[in-house]
């Protein structure tokens, strides 16, 4: 769970597009993101309080619309309803959009465009409880400088796509999975998964893993360095690469000591170097290239795909060949694929 993700936030309708045969609703366009409304429900320009996809809202009046479609009963968020993905009339619906005069407890007079809502309205970021106490016995904490795994969609941070233009590009598959980080550090390896870190025990399904690759053996040999990566396999979100036994593949490297990420350009290298290119593999690299131009359009037809031997992968994520920032955040942001989260949507 991403603590600062902003998921509920007062938005603008930029545009409001016709429904092929349908009478009673229509496509608000909100940020990058397609939202299914009422018809004259809004017009170009009005506010509204945006829910993105993932969010959870509290069981309350307000939202009990939602119930038939959306109510969960979940051990670690509660009840309340999810906002997910849904098709109708043949288009995309993306969020959810609700007019001011549904929220009479807040003043909106002079708020700002994008103000996060998410801690007065008590939205949550929903989490699926599958697979979050096989890997062993855990501590609650973090390390204290690498940062944990999160990428924003680019239909909410327009601006990132914008910034990579022009720039040298890579895109690597998104694996639905859990991630998790492992950290060399004078000689001390610590295994984490997104919020907890992993005791070393015998037990442990992803210590034992970590051994088994070899991975242990380099380390202790090495400069200090941290890979980030996806877990995948049998009792993990379904299992959605249809992979016989637990695996993983990374998606980061840095210096532990900085937190700071390795670019993409020197990954081969550094892998040589440390020897670590014997022992893991890296997310699958869909397309290297010298010149972002991507749109949004474009990027959703790249994201929409499969695994290897398996059903409709989850998405992508693109980033530039050498890091960037863009008002101090990481450049880096993924765009999911539309019949995974279609299908996947009831989690």
């Amino acid at each position: 769970m991403n603590e600062n993700r902003k998921l509920a936030t007062l938005q603008a309708v930029k545009e409001i597009i016709p429904i092929e045969n349908a009478d009673a609703i229509e496509i608000a366009k909100v940020m990058g993101w397609d939202v299914v409304v009422k018809k004259n429900e809004f017009k170009t320009g009005d506010l509204g309080v945006f829910f993105e996809i993932d969010s959870f809202l509290p069981e309350i009046e307000r939202y009990e619309f939602m119930r038939d479609s959306s109510f969960k009963n979940n051990p670690l968020v509660g009840r309340g309803f999810l906002v997910k993905t849904r098709k109708l009339r043949g288009v995309f619906s993306q969020g959810l959009l609700l007019p001011l005069d549904k929220f009479p407890e807040i003043d909106f007079t002079g708020m700002e465009i994008g103000t996060d809502l998410t801690k007065e309205l008590k939205v949550k970021e929903f989490e699926a409880t599958e697979g979050t106490d096989i890997f062993g016995n855990t501590i609650e904490r973090f390390h204290p400088i690498i940062q944990k795994t999160d990428e924003l969609r680019l239909q909410s941070a327009g601006y990132l796509g914008e910034a990579l233009k022009g720039h040298p590009y890579y895109i690597s598959e998104k694996i639905e999975g859990t991630s998790g980080t492992l950290s060399s550090e004078n000689g001390n390896i610590r295994i984490f998964t997104r919020n907890n870190e992993i005791k070393d025990e015998k037990k442990s399904l992803l210590w034992n893993l970590v051994r088994n690759k070899g991975i242990i053996d380099v380390l202790k040999n090495c400069e200090d360095i941290f890979l980030q990566f996806e877990i995948y396999g049998p009792k993990i979100m379904g299992n959605k690469l249809k992979v016989d036994k637990l695996d993983f593949r990374f998606f980061n490297l840095g210096n532990p000591k900085t937190g700071e990420y390795y670019d993409f350009a020197d990954w081969d290298e550094i892998l040589k170097r440390t020897k670590l290119k014997n022992v893991v593999q890296s997310v699958k690299i869909l397309e290297k290239g010298y010149n972002f131009q991507y749109s949004l359009n474009e990027l959703q037809e790249i994201s929409n795909g499969n695994y290897d031997n398996a059903g409709q992968r989850e998405g992508i994520v693109i980033r530039p060949q050498r890091e960037m920032k863009v008002n101090g955040e990481r450049l880096s942001f993924k765009v999911l694929n539309n019949k995974y989260l279609l299908k996947n949507s009831d989690w």
